[in-house]
């Protein structure tokens, strides 16, 4: 009887720890899909709603770049030579806005090759 018992307890402590990392599991799960639900609230903002300068809504809005989802659709920095009155200032801006608003990644692949950020 006491060899049942102490394999009774064992399979108590490996169900417990089991649920102990589920938990965590499931508690990193729920942070991770906060995270994407507020980026992708992010997403379909409009860019005049961000609190970019008039210049740079101008800028983005006059090339068709209505909302984030459309400025994080921008994978070269060639692209933005290209764009009637958008110069250093409006690339730095753009750059600082949206690593704030959680986009550093894309802002970091972005600016990488465009020496005079560093």
């Amino acid at each position: 009887m006491h060899e049942f018992a102490q394999e009774y307890e064992y399979a108590i402590d490996v169900y417990r720890n089991a649920i102990k990392d589920l938990k965590k599991v499931v508690a990193d799960l729920e942070i991770k899909f906060y995270e994407l639900e507020a980026k992708s609230k992010f997403d379909t903002i409009d860019v005049r709603e961000i609190g970019f300068s008039t210049r740079l809504v101008n800028c983005l809005v006059r090339h068709d770049y209505f909302t984030i989802l459309d400025v994080l659709k921008i994978d070269d920095y060639h692209i933005f030579s290209k764009l009637r009155n958008f110069g250093e200032g409006s690339f730095y801006e753009l750059m600082d806005k949206m690593t704030e608003l959680g986009y550093g990644e894309w802002a970091e692949k972005i600016k990488k090759p465009y020496k005079k950020y560093s």
